[in-house]
């Protein structure tokens, strides 16, 4: 009896420790999960207030018909996967797009997300703004010393006021990018803090004093475009521009990144 007792004593000390660890990893109700792929293939959809693939023109596929007009030099070219005629370039300083519906743009958060292989990492790349007179900036991101620059003006008519360090707040990401290679870039404003993501890792973030920012209504959007204050235009590939009137999550702009791979 008693070697009987001992067996069954230390079954139930093998076993214990076995059954809590299954048991520890189940969910409890109520325990919040990651978003699924499917999820966020259906969240990536709202608020998106423009879509460019280049597939074959400047087609807006969003739905919502906000026309994209480029200047000569701005032609359909291979995207990083080498499928003809399915990505943009800018092959010179000079050439530049526009959404000139960019102008009825809401105040408040918003994404922009693109994947980019700069020429050169110098240049203006997207932004709010009339560039003809460095004012009505709402808000640009370009390069300084080859990294990214995110800039929103702090100040309360964008419309009026020239774009400058006193007038704007600006966030820098830490990596140097490189030339002739693809990147996937999303900005991110929400709740009055800037964001950089590139590919799907976030690179800069920082509170700004403008909460909601206002859009200047008189400036479109623009890419590439080339600053009257000296800044010169973007050069190279861009693919996949999005716009949305919302910030994305983070788990947002990954899903993007890995989509467009």
């Amino acid at each position: 009896m008693c070697t009987r007792n001992r067996v069954l004593t230390l079954f139930v000390i093998l076993v214990s420790p076995l059954s809590f660890s299954c048991q520890k990893n189940i969910t409890t109700p109520g325990e919040s999960q990651p978003p699924s792929w499917d999820e966020l293939s259906k969240s990536t959809q709202d608020d998106l207030w423009a879509s460019y693939t280049f597939r074959n023109g400047f087609t807006d596929q969003s739905g919502n018909n906000h026309t994209l007009t480029i200047s000569s030099g701005v032609k359909n070219t291979f995207d990083m996967t080498g499928n003809p005629n399915e990505a943009i370039e800018f092959t010179s300083a000079g050439d530049y797009a526009t959404i000139d519906d960019g102008r009825s743009f809401p105040d408040g958060d918003f994404t922009i997300g693109f994947s980019i292989m700069p020429a050169n990492t110098t240049g203006s790349i997207f932004g709010k703004a009339d560039f003809t007179g460095n004012n009505g900036y709402s808000f640009s991101a370009g390069f300084t010393n080859s990294k990214l620059l995110f800039a929103t003006d702090k100040t309360s008519d964008p419309c009026n006021n020239l774009f400058t360090t006193n007038t704007e707040t600006a966030t820098i990401a830490g990596r140097t990018l490189q030339p002739n290679a693809w990147y996937y870039v999303c900005i991110v404003y929400h709740d009055g803090e800037e964001k950089i993501y590139i590919n799907d890792y976030l690179e800069a973030d920082l509170k700004t004093p403008s909460k909601p920012l206002p859009h200047c209504k008189s400036a479109p959007f623009y890419i590439g475009v080339p600053s009257s204050a000296g800044m010169a235009g973007f050069t190279g590939k861009m693919d996949n521009l999005r716009i949305y009137t919302r910030g994305l999550t983070a788990e947002e702009v990954s899903y993007l990144f890995w989509a467009f791979k």
